[in-house]
């Protein structure tokens, strides 16, 4: 789903194959580690004219979505920056494969994220959408 809105970032649909190595800076590595370390599940759709926003909806689910090179979203969005910033589980994806086709603000949006611990590294599972389920998701 294309969207673009002050309160979410990457919400992008790249048009061209993913690169065959993927990009790992900083960049890369924050907006992983903000969805590493993301709670809750989000709906996000729809843009209010007025404000700017987009629509989000506490557990919401508006399906999942495909990029063009076959990697999948998760079937809900995360919020990355409390009550300010949601993304979907693609977003690390859009990063290191498809960089030509993210947006300039949204690269310039990621450079604010707090900077991860030192050590930390996307696996490639984050690099395709794959997260754990938020914490609170688990059913004991």
């Amino acid at each position: 789903m294309k969207l673009k809105a002050a309160n979410v970032i990457l919400f992008i649909e790249p048009e061209n194959k993913k690169a065959e190595v993927p990009i790992i800076d900083d960049l890369t590595r924050k907006i992983a580690y903000a969805l590493s370390i993301a709670d809750g599940m989000y709906g996000v759709h729809g843009v209010n004219p007025a404000s700017g926003t987009a629509s989000v909806i506490p557990y919401g689910f508006f399906g999942w979505h495909d990029c063009i090179c076959g990697a999948k979203s998760a079937s809900y969005d995360s919020e990355i920056v409390r009550g300010q910033l949601y993304t979907n589980s693609l977003a690390a994806h859009y990063v290191a494969y498809h960089r030509d086709e993210v947006p300039a603000e949204d690269l310039e949006r990621i450079a604010k994220l707090p900077d991860p611990p030192a050590d930390f590294q996307p696996t490639d599972d984050m690099l395709n959408g794959k997260f754990e389920r938020p914490r609170w998701m688990w059913i004991s």
